[in-house]
């Protein structure tokens, strides 16, 4: 009895959302969309001055540079994301092996038990 009240509280616990991750994700989510944001007041100022083949290049780099910073950032929100399921399910697994063991040190209590061996 006391360890399936263990059990219940132990997965109750793991079920709870983990707030710093959660914020991570926000955080870097809004980097994102920040990063995003910011560049489109570039690409109009450089595409007025595309007579100029230095701000073509020079647009062309900010452009690579910047949907790389929204690649990677995209990126780290999504392993954080999977970051808390993988938190999570590293503590489920710890905890149903330690049920799984204690049901195995039952069973072979059990064992000497059996009419069948008598």
């Amino acid at each position: 009895m006391e360890a399936a009240e263990r059990a219940s509280a132990r997965a109750a616990k793991i079920r709870r959302p983990n707030p710093y991750v959660r914020a991570s994700v926000v955080l870097l989510i809004g980097g994102a969309l920040a990063r995003a944001s910011s560049l489109s007041p570039k690409i109009s100022i450089t595409v007025r001055r595309r007579k100029e083949v230095k701000g073509a290049s020079a647009f062309v780099q900010f452009l690579d540079a910047s949907l790389e910073s929204i690649a990677f950032l995209f990126g780290g929100a999504l392993f954080l994301v999977t970051l808390e399921s993988r938190l999570k399910r590293a503590k489920l697994i710890a905890a149903v092996h330690e049920l799984r063991s204690l049901a195995h040190i039952i069973d072979m209590h059990q064992l000497t038990k059996s009419p069948d061996h008598y």
